[in-house]
């Protein structure tokens, strides 16, 4: 769900269905991180990011928390169940055996059946 919000039906599909990694420079690119950084470097920008944040009035820190969190809280309000009880499906189905091994590519996988 964050994916397809984040990057687009089409590319978060792709993703999804082809189980690849998405790169940190591509990542950045699309717009699903706001920084890429060396891990050591992770808590100093965490604590710099919240100081600026915390120096702002307490009314703009509401406002824009509401503003920026709209889509979010939209979104999981309307997909979040659809999203959920798809997964549990997939969960449950993945349980049973597959009809004809051979189907699956990946030899590693085989082994699970």
């Amino acid at each position: 769900m964050a994916l397809q919000a984040l990057m687009g039906p089409k590319r978060a599909a792709y993703y999804i269905y082809a189980a690849k990694s998405i790169p940190a420079d591509k990542a950045l690119e699309w717009g699903i991180v706001s920084d890429v950084l060396p891990r050591e470097e992770l808590l100093d920008r965490s604590w710099e990011l919240a100081r600026f944040i915390m120096k702002r009035p307490r009314y703009t820190r509401w406002a824009t928390h509401n503003i920026v969190s709209r889509h979010w809280k939209k979104t999981v309000a309307e997909d979040f169940g659809f999203h959920m009880a798809h997964q549990m499906l997939a969960n449950v189905a993945s349980k049973s055996r597959v009809p004809d091994p051979e189907l699956l590519a990946d030899s590693d996988a085989r082994k699970l059946f």
